[in-house]
């Protein structure tokens, strides 16, 4: 290999080591979540940067139409949100942080102990069916998640939202984070038990 060119490979993993390392730089998502990164580079639709997760660095780029805002260290926060329905983007600026503030409480708070519960119940009856010879169980797991949401999710007041229970924008996203991480963990615990019922009927069975 050309010296020079090695030297310039190493040069730049050296650079991608350092700087994946000591990410100090930070990305806010539309979808509510803040991520800790180094960013490399900023262009008209696309922002690069190395993430680290768990001691590793991997170099990742996302679109800018995904991004409410980024931070380089020491600057000033670039927003990069802006109002404009004909793309989806229907909040003002301080309705869209709002409604991303609200994203994030769902996402750390809201929790589904009693619909676990019931899930677990229903997926290991449908298991016993299923076992039986009762091939409609099958779709059991997505059918049941799908119909446990149509309630919605509720926002309950709590010291960290007291001042945003009469917010429009705050309640709609908490209710989009709150109503997916319903669907997904009565998908989740209905279909483990499911599986594992319907397994301890056949080895009965023998």
């Amino acid at each position: 290999m050309n010296f020079k060119l090695f030297i310039f490979f190493s040069s730049v993993l050296s650079l991608f080591s350092a700087s994946s390392l000591n990410a100090q730089d930070s990305l806010k998502l539309l979808n509510g979540k803040v991520l800790d990164v180094s960013i490399q580079k900023v262009e008209k639709h696309f922002i690069y940067f190395v993430e680290t997760y768990k001691g590793k660095a991997t170099f990742r780029k996302r679109q800018i139409s995904t991004i409410f805002s980024y931070r380089e260290q020491y600057k000033s926060e670039v927003i990069l949100y802006e109002h404009n329905p004909e793309v989806g983007n229907f909040y003002q600026l301080d309705e869209m942080k709002d409604y991303m503030l609200g994203e994030r409480h769902a996402e750390t708070y809201y929790k589904t102990p009693v619909i676990n519960f019931i899930s677990i119940a229903s997926g290991a009856t449908a298991g016993y069916f299923l076992a039986q010879g009762d091939l409609a169980f099958v779709a059991f797991p997505l059918i049941f998640s799908s119909v446990l949401i149509i309630p919605g999710a509720k926002v309950k007041q709590n010291p960290y939202n007291e001042d945003y229970m009469r917010n429009n924008a705050y309640f709609a996203g908490y209710k989009r984070v709150a109503k997916s991480k319903k669907f997904f963990n009565s998908l989740k615990f209905s279909g483990i038990a499911m599986l594992a019922s319907f397994g301890i009927v056949k080895l009965t069975e023998k």
